[in-house]
């Protein structure tokens, strides 16, 4: 790595092609057969225009785009899942998707579409699924799915259809096998309005939806297998009108739950639907805790019937045997009903069982269960009331493999609690209120694999607690009140692989027994959250979560004992600063989260060897105090470099960094960063641009102090030189001034009173002055050329301030040149004050002129007026050659 990070702040993952373009994240397969564009979430207004052409996977959800057009998607022909859901979408242009050849799954859901024309879907005939849900769609032409050969979902679910013939070219995709139109407002649903009689539905979603009439034809819908009817929000009740073969034969699963129809009247549906091939069963908060007999009513009425929700239908007391008919349901959910209190044997007849949930209930006991056979798999107990576990609750359930009683009140758990129980895998006890374990668990748990006892009140580990578990790989233990882990505590564990022991009060001192961790020689997955030193003894480990631990400090030889650890994640800790000999025993080292450590710099990681190093995050640190803002400079431009070029190499968001130092750069694109100038010799340059700019001042001042008035001639007669040429290539034209006025703003005064009132306004000459006549946008140097060339004359009004004046100057030359260069008298000096001729010393053309040249003085005496105006007009008027000056002008 380089030496210096600077401020950085990236989140880098490194997969076996992937690379950050301008705009998006590209990823590839293993195999490099499948190439995914991601540009998700990057707050884009328009389809960016540098996605590769062999791009198969492109997602552009959840950024700004308001309207797609004809070429936003052009040269993608090997584009098979476009993904713009989540935008602002008005509006599409026909055939947007025409190049999309080999599309086959388009999602277009939320966005603002109201309509879709008949050539919306041009050229998408290998399109498979079409996803346009939440939107506003009300209008859909004739022809819109005509094209779509080969589609077999549509999605219209939560838009503003509300009836059937709206939907027509739909109905009429014959292939067509998933439809989904919830939510559209529609109150009739009637097969009778089907375009297609022979239509192959198998799954069809009218549920939210204010149906109030549901007719099916027979030979309608022969093939549909998944019907749902949920959450119907009718005030007037439904007419059903369904024939009685034309949804026995085909139906698999049926949802009816949530709808405001009262219960008798769902019932009577389901009347309609007895005897029929209906496996899944779903018909929650239906109260129907209201309808008498109706748990013995539905396993009657459905013989088939595999899979039963009654969830949430205010069941509090279940008494007698209601599922006795229930001889074929594999899986029962009775959450959420308020259950107190079931009888002994009401799961009589549950022969076939195997997932059982009652989570969500009121039950301060584990149920009697006896009526089950020992095929009972699952048992669900989340979040009730139970606050023991009696000698035989589950002894019975000799094929359980899944308990789950996380979230109610047990206190203590006993070994003999879980004998018999040997086959369980996971076993879920965390969110509870256990002190202790006084005894080690069963040793009929020699099949368990996942053990939690996460958030309950324990303080300590009791050597051999664990001795039994043989086959344990997970141990969740965090967020207790553990402060004191006995010798042996982990005795038998010889599997575990993941141990979390996080959030608890392990201290310095709970870990100063050498042998703390003895019996954990196959740990390979992680300890979470312990200190610095502890982890003696793992040689095997591969992962170590210590997060939020507190940690400030970790000891150079903290890994030494874990040269095969692949991850490490030390988010959370006020870290500040890290040692790097803490890396030099990891080179296997692959993720490493540093995020909110409070690190200021990453300087650390270029004296580290972690070359096998994929993942590394560090956001929301102190890298100059701002949150890891980057600064733009050759001292990170192998970072850029490295980012873009290396194509195993993708850093996250890459284009979303911004510059926030030095000044000149804030708030400009990292990407944009140029970092040619940065393969350069500095030393060199620099020396090189110091001798340039030493000798180029040097010459400069000489030129301007010996010769600045010989430069400034050369260049206004260059000037004025190739004016005079272009004029001579054109025909002969009359000048458009009498005068131009070269003054000194200061004389402006003298100009507006007495030059232009005698001139132009009694003389009726036209002058040419600077502050009205310039065209205006010129450079002024052009300006003033041309203004001298398109006038007869020149007049200078010289004083004091004429002579200070750079621009004065300027025009001064100009017009000397044209003198010289016409040989004409075109020059009219005016002295408007007496200046001693030490003043035009330094004036080197000024002197020359004076001597050669007549001149006029503005008269002290207000008397001379006219004469002076008398003299000016004559010398406005004269034409003789340069040095022919009448000699009365003195």
């Amino acid at each position: 790595m380089h030496k210096t990070l600077g401020t950085l702040c990236f989140c880098l993952v490194m997969s076996v092609e992937s690379y950050s373009l301008n705009h998006c994240t590209v990823r590839t397969s293993h195999n490099k057969t499948f190439i995914m564009a991601f540009c998700n979430q990057m707050n884009f207004h328009i389809v960016p225009r540098d996605i590769p052409d062999q791009t198969n996977n492109l997602d552009l959800s959840q950024n700004v785009i308001s309207q797609l057009v004809r070429d936003d998607f052009k040269n993608l022909r090997f584009l098979k899942v476009l993904n713009v859901s989540g935008n602002h979408i008005s509006w599409m242009a026909d055939g947007t998707f025409k190049d999309l050849v080999a599309l086959e799954v388009l999602n277009l859901s939320k966005n603002n579409i109201s309509s879709l024309s008949d050539a919306t879907f041009e050229g998408l005939g290998s399109l498979f699924t079409l996803h346009l849900g939440e939107n506003q769609i009300q209008s859909i032409g004739q022809a819109t799915f005509q094209g779509l050969t080969s589609v077999r979902l549509v999605n219209l679910s939560f838009n503003g259809l509300c009836d059937l013939e709206r939907l027509r070219s739909v109905l009429e995709v014959t292939h067509l096998k998933e439809l989904y139109i919830a939510n559209n407002n529609i109150g009739r649903f009637s097969t009778d309005r089907f375009p297609n009689a022979s239509l192959q539905l198998n799954v069809l979603d009218v549920s939210r939806n204010p149906l109030s009439h549901f007719s099916v034809k027979a030979n309608r819908l022969a093939c549909l297998q998944t019907l749902d009817l949920s959450f119907l929000d009718s005030t007037d009740g439904l007419q059903w009108e369904v024939s009685s073969t034309a949804l026995t034969h085909t139906m698999k699963r049926l949802y009816l739950s949530q709808s405001t129809i009262a219960a008798p009247g769902l019932l009577s549906i389901l009347q309609t639907m007895v005897n029929s091939s209906v496996e899944y069963l779903k018909v929650s908060h239906l109260n129907l805790s209201q309808v008498p007999g109706v748990l013995q009513k539905v396993c009657l009425w459905f013989p088939k019937l595999q899979i039963l929700y009654l969830q949430g239908n205010n069941f509090v007391r279940v008494e007698g045997t209601p599922f006795e008919n229930c001889t074929q349901v594999t899986s029962l959910e009775l959450s959420w009903n308020g259950l107190e209190e079931l009888s002994e044997g009401v799961f009589n007849g549950l022969n076939r069982l195997r997932r059982l949930f009652l989570s969500h209930n009121l039950l301060q006991t584990i149920p009697n269960l006896t009526g089950l056979a020992s095929g009972l798999e699952t048992l669900d107990l989340r979040n009730n009331q139970i606050e023991k576990i009696h000698l035989n609750d589950f002894a019975h359930l000799r094929n359980l493999r899944y308990l789950n009683l996380v979230g109610n009140k047990i206190t203590t758990i006993q070994s003999q609690d879980f004998d018999g129980l040997h086959r369980l895998e996971q076993l879920k006890l965390g969110n509870n209120l256990i002190l202790d374990i006084p005894e080690p668990f069963s040793s009929s748990l020699r099949n368990l694999k996942t053990l939690e006892l996460f958030a309950n009140k324990m303080s300590a580990l009791r050597k051999g607690t664990f001795r039994n578990l043989h086959s344990l790989v997970s141990l969740k233990m965090a967020d207790n009140q553990i402060s004191q882990i006995e010798e042996g505590s982990f005795q038998g564990l010889s599997k575990l692989k993941s141990l979390f022991l996080g959030g608890n009060k392990i201290t310095m001192k709970t870990l100063n027994t050498w042998n703390v961790f003895g019996g954990l020689s196959l740990l390979d997955d992680g300890l979470l959250n312990l200190p610095a030193n502890s982890l003696q003894g793992l040689p095997s480990l591969k992962r170590v979560y210590a997060n939020n631990l507190n940690l400030n400090f970790i000891h150079p030889n903290t890994f030494t004992y874990t040269p095969h650890l692949q991850f490490l994640e030390l988010t959370g800790n006020p870290l500040g600063h890290i040692d790097p000999s803490v890396f030099h025993a990891t080179p296997n080292l692959r993720v490493l989260y540093l995020d909110s450590t409070r690190v200021q710099s990453l300087d650390f990681l270029i004296h580290t060897n972690l070359t096998e190093l994929q993942i590394l995050t560090v956001d929301s640190n102190e890298i100059m105090r701002k949150k890891n803002p980057f600064t733009c400079s050759c001292e990170n431009a192998w970072f850029l470099n490295w980012s873009l070029s290396d194509p195993q190499v993708q850093v996250t968001f890459l284009n979303t960094f911004t510059c926030s130092h030095p000044a000149s750069y804030v708030g400009m694109k990292l990407v944009d960063f140029k970092t040619d100038l940065c393969l350069v010799d500095y030393e060199f340059v620099c020396f090189i641009s110091s001798f340039s700019i030493v000798a180029v001042t040097m010459v400069a001042a000489s030129v301007y102090h010996y010769l600045r008035w010989q430069v400034a001639y050369v260049y206004y007669y260059l000037m004025a030189f190739l004016y005079d040429r272009r004029q001579r290539a054109q025909p002969l034209q009359a000048y458009e001034y009498d005068a131009f006025v070269s003054y000194n703003r200061n004389d402006e005064l003298w100009v507006l009173k007495e030059l232009i009132p005698n001139l132009e306004e009694k003389q009726g000459w036209k002058l040419c002055l600077h502050h009205r006549d310039f065209e205006p946008g010129k450079a002024i140097v052009e300006n003033i050329v041309d203004s001298i060339y398109r006038s007869r004359k020149t007049i200078c009004l010289i004083s004091r301030h004429f002579l200070e004046s750079e621009w004065c100057s300027r025009e001064m030359q100009v017009a000397s040149v044209r003198l010289m260069d016409e040989k004409e008298d075109i020059l009219v000096l005016v002295f408007l004050e007496d200046l001693p001729s030490a003043q035009l010393s330094p004036y080197h053309r000024m002197r020359k002129l004076v001597k050669r040249k007549t001149y006029l003085k503005w008269p002290q005496n207000r008397e001379e007026d006219n004469l002076f105006w008398h003299k000016l007009k004559t010398a406005l008027n004269h034409h003789t050659g340069y040095y022919g000056l009448v000699e009365h002008f003195q």
